[in-house]
């Protein structure tokens, strides 16, 4: 990999292992703003396609990232509060609107930042479109088609 600087100088050459993304190494610097904006861009995107069955019940310690099945909400969900728990309130009060749904409902409250972009793989897998509807228009960014 040959990162280049800002002003697109030459920067760093290394190698890297196929099995992983070598921008996972890069070190955010002064002449590298760029490259780690849009590393953080990446960070804040969240795919998944939720299944409920395979859901853990036990949560044995915290995950900062879900896993596309969402089977590790819980870990996630504690991770976040721990990290953000600003977010608790509002995901609290809105699970008042709610009874079922809240993986979904806990993802699209939970999974938000200044940059974050959720996409939810075919949500009518376990949910019906007028599940979905009455509390889809609460996020500005949020299209949800199926």
């Amino acid at each position: 990999m040959h990162l280049f600087r800002d002003d697109h100088r030459p920067g760093p050459v290394f190698t890297s292992d196929w099995s992983e993304s070598a921008l996972a190494r890069v070190v955010p610097a002064q002449d590298n703003r760029r490259l780690s904006g849009f590393l953080e861009f990446i960070r804040s995107i969240v795919v998944c396609r939720l299944h409920p069955p395979a859901f853990r019940t036990d949560v044995d310690g915290e995950y900062s990232v879900l896993s596309v099945d969402g089977a590790n909400f819980g870990a996630w969900y504690r991770s976040v509060l721990q990290e953000h728990p600003h977010l608790a309130v509002a995901f609290n009060h809105a699970l008042g609107d709610v009874i079922d749904g809240i993986a979904l409902y806990g993802l699209l409250h939970l999974a938000r930042g200044p940059a974050t972009s959720v996409f939810v793989d075919e949500p009518d897998n376990y949910l019906t479109l007028a599940e979905i509807q009455p509390w889809a228009p609460r996020w500005r960014t949020c299209a949800l088609t199926t």
